[in-house]
Parts: C-alpha cells; sequence; structure tokens
C-alpha cells in the first residue's frame, strides 16, 4: 500500500514538473528579446557653395567651399530610433576634435603651389553614441578652393607678401627704334591655376613732361608661351607725374602660370619711368576664381 502511494505520487510529480517546463518554454518562445538598435549619424552644412565650379568633379566629394569662409557642421538630424543620443564627436583633418551637436570650422590652403588640382579635400568624421554607448560613424568629403591668388611686383619677382615700399626705375629711351620698355616679374615656381579672370594695377611715375602712350601686360606660361594678353592706350598725360593703370582679362583653362611681362610704351631724355611696389601703393596681380 505504502508502495503504490510512493510511485502514484511520483508520477503526479513528474507530470507537473513536465507541465510546468512547456508553460516556462512557451512563456521563453513567445517573450521576445529586446536588443538596442544603434544611432543613426547624419551630417549637413551651411556655407558652401550652392553651385560649384564647372571644373570642380563632385564625384568624390560632398560639397565645396571656399578657403577662409566659416563652414557651419551640424549633426541635429541624426538619430536613434530606440532612445537617444548621448554625445557627438567631430573629428577634423589635422586630428583635433570637438564634442558639439553643431559647429564651425574655416578651412585654409597653406600652399597653393602643391595644388595641382582643386578643389583640395578634407574629410570629417562624425561619430554619435546612443544612451546604451552604441556607436555610429558618418564621413564627409568638402572640397575646398581658393577666392583669389593676389602676387604683388618686386624687383623681377611675384611675391605673395607685400613687400616693403619701393619702386623700379624702367629707362624710355627717346626715339622709335627703342621706344618700348620690357619687364618680367616671375614665380619661384609655376603655379596651377584654374579658369578665372585676372587684373593687374600698376602705380607709376614718370617724368613730368615724358609721354607714356601705352602699357601692355602678357600672361606666360611654364614655356614661355602667352597665356592671355591685355593693352591700354593712354592720353599723352604730359604734366602728370603720378597715375594708376588697370588692366584685366580672363584665363579659359587649367594652366601653369609663371610669370608677367610688361611693356611701357613712351619716351624720356633724362629721367626713368618709376614702377611702384609695397606700402600704400603696392603694384600687384589677382587671379580671381569667383567668376
Amino acid at each position: 500500500m505504502n508502495k503504490r502511494l510512493t510511485i502514484g505520487t511520483l508520477c503526479v510529480l513528474i507530470l507537473v514538473a513536465l507541465l510546468s517546463g512547456c508553460t516556462m518554454e512557451q512563456e521563453a518562445t513567445t517573450t521576445p528579446s529586446i536588443q538596442n538598435r544603434p544611432p543613426t549619424a547624419v551630417i549637413s552644412t551651411s556655407g558652401t557653395l550652392p553651385s560649384p565650379p564647372d571644373y570642380v568633379d563632385m564625384a568624390a566629394i560632398d560639397a565645396v567651399a571656399y578657403a577662409g569662409d566659416h563652414i557651419t557642421f551640424d549633426a541635429s538630424t541624426s538619430s536613434d530610433s530606440d532612445g537617444h543620443i548621448s554625445s557627438y564627436l567631430w573629428i577634423w583633418e589635422d586630428n583635433t576634435d570637438t564634442q558639439e551637436k553643431t559647429t564651425h570650422r574655416v578651412f585654409t590652403i597653406n600652399n597653393i603651389y602643391e595644388l595641382q588640382g582643386l578643389p583640395l579635400i578634407y574629410s570629417i568624421v562624425l561619430q554619435i553614441e546612443d544612451d546604451h554607448g552604441l556607436p555610429s560613424l558618418a564621413e564627409y568629403r568638402i572640397g575646398i578652393i581658393p577666392k583669389t591668388h593676389t602676387f604683388y611686383l618686386h624687383d623681377d619677382s611675384l611675391q605673395l607678401q607685400q613687400p616693403p615700399a619701393g619702386k623700379d626705375f624702367l629707362s624710355l629711351t627717346l626715339g622709335t627704334l627703342r621706344s618700348i620698355q620690357t619687364v618680367t616679374y616671375r614665380l619661384d615656381e609655376p603655379l596651377w591655376i584654374q579658369p578665372c579672370k585676372w587684373n593687374i594695377t600698376l602705380f607709376v611715375e614718370k617724368p613730368r613732361y615724358s609721354p607714356l602712350t601705352t602699357v601692355s601686360v602678357i600672361l606666360l606660361d611654364n614655356e614661355g608661351s602667352e597665356l592671355d594678353y591685355a593693352e591700354q592706350q593712354l592720353p599723352t598725360l604730359l604734366g602728370q607725374k603720378r597715375t594708376t593703370i588697370c588692366l584685366a582679362g580672363t584665363i579659359n583653362s587649367k594652366t601653369q602660370f609663371s610669370s608677367v611681362q610688361l611693356q611701357f610704351k613712351g619716351f624720356s631724355l633724362r629721367e626713368c619711368l618709376s614702377l611702384f611696389y609695397g606700402g600704400e601703393q603696392a603694384s600687384h596681380l589677382t587671379f580671381d576664381f569667383m567668376m
């Protein structure tokens, strides 16, 4: 009697255990596990060019901006579907970083002689983390192009830095055989430039009663070939000593610029024509890429 009861009780206990196991397994299969999903990093900008120049290849970059302009980088459209974003980290091209949702940056072109092509590309990385520490990355590639290049005439060279005040003396010989004086100003090394407009401003002083009739400007490439030419006919200017001469032109394709040649036509009996550089009257050549 006791033996049967023990066996029956044991069977009941086994049955209860089996039923309990099925119930727990069913609950386990019907209750899904909750997994944290990663956030989405999104970069937007302002201050870039809405219509980049035709020579810029946009295939490898997200936007184009001028060197020296303030560019805003904004991560506020980044999102996290199952929580919130707890941190923002911008990693810049110089390996510095900024921990803000919205930040600003100014990009420069340190050595224009290294620009064999434009734009100069900078890569920016945004890293965000959600409230569970799960990260997400986004990369933004911005192309930087110059607004202008300005070179100052000094002795026989073209310089990026404005020199101290001074002047060159140019002799204009009386007569028709040698009535043209030519002077050439050169870069230290050829410079690649994109399609642009150019202008040159010359501050000139001449003997009071010596006529200066024509000024010509010739832009030359690294092989000495003409890139562009401009000429200005001047009034007699007898009695006038100082004058400012401005000429301009256009370069229509990417090329290497090396030097500028100036030609002055006129005559002087004794004194020389003076071309000023540096100080308040700094004769200079400018390439304008905002065309």
